[in-house]
């Protein structure tokens, strides 16, 4: 069963005594290590703050296996420090970071050297059992499953796998979902869950991002389409709450109700 795992960016209002007890309340099972400027933990003191989160989400029962960390070979080549923490914390995978689109230069050649680029991590993921997922993202180089199959190509599954991602794929790179089984195989291992939708404003259709239980996407097409992916739950769900962000109670019982959303049709899928 996919665990279901909370990105909290929109929780920084939460002391992190606070926050525990709040995610647990939605229902989820688990909460991303979360390493970024102005959170609970940053890369400048990651080595000393991360032990402190992770025991934290622990006590309250709540796993924290993933690491949503932005990072691309040639900061995870630099130094080991993080990789180590990682598997000293029993954290088992991490979100690589994103490869921007350049002007001009053509996408095969882009595709091919973002490939190489990461066939120069995979000796260390194999070293600290570590898995790197590439989640995929409008705007940047890879925004579509059949891009990041491409990708993926001739890299190890055990230690890369791909996230692919319902509202980024939304607003650009939507596929059908029983394509992403097709072209990914095993690399489909995680999904970022959040959801888009069209309204229009003065007429004209503009898409927002909106909870999954108010969004466009065909959650139960999702869900059967991961029940088949030889790579399911190697890595989470990643719930990724992009609405009022302003409000951390608001944007909490949101994430309640959109929890409940999920796990309804992950149990029609015979996912739990």
């Amino acid at each position: 069963m996919p665990q279901l795992s909370l990105f909290p960016k929109f929780c920084a209002s939460l002391s992190l005594d606070e926050l525990p007890g709040r995610v647990a309340e939605t229902g989820l099972d688990a909460v991303n290590l979360l390493i970024r400027p102005g959170y609970w933990v940053s890369t400048e003191n990651a080595l000393e703050t991360a032990p402190r989160f992770v025991q934290t989400m622990r006590r309250a029962g709540l796993a924290v296996d993933f690491c949503t960390w932005c990072a691309l070979p040639a900061q995870i080549l630099a130094g080991e420090d993080t990789l180590r923490l990682f598997a000293d914390l029993g954290i088992k995978g991490f979100r690589l970071g994103y490869y921007t689109l350049r002007d001009g230069v053509p996408l095969s050649v882009q595709l091919r050297e973002a490939n190489e680029d990461l066939q120069r991590i995979v000796p260390m993921l194999e070293r600290y059992g570590l898995r790197a997922v590439f989640q995929i993202h409008h705007e940047n180089l890879v925004n579509s499953t059949s891009l990041a199959a491409l990708l993926m190509e001739g890299l190890p599954d055990q230690v890369f796998g791909v996230m692919l991602d319902v509202g980024n794929q939304g607003f650009e790179g939507m596929e059908y979902w029983s394509r992403a089984v097709k072209v990914l195989g095993p690399y489909w291992s995680a999904l970022g869950v959040k959801d888009t939708t069209v309204r229009r404003i003065d007429g004209v259709p503009e898409r927002e991002w909106s909870p999954c239980q108010e969004g466009d996407s065909n959650w139960a097409d999702i869900c059967a389409a991961y029940a088949e992916s030889p790579g399911r739950d190697r890595d989470p769900w990643v719930l990724m709450p992009f609405y009022h962000e302003d409000d951390v109670d608001r944007h909490l019982a949101v994430l309640h109700e959109e929890v409940a959303f999920i796990r309804r049709h992950l149990d029609a899928a015979q996912l739990q």
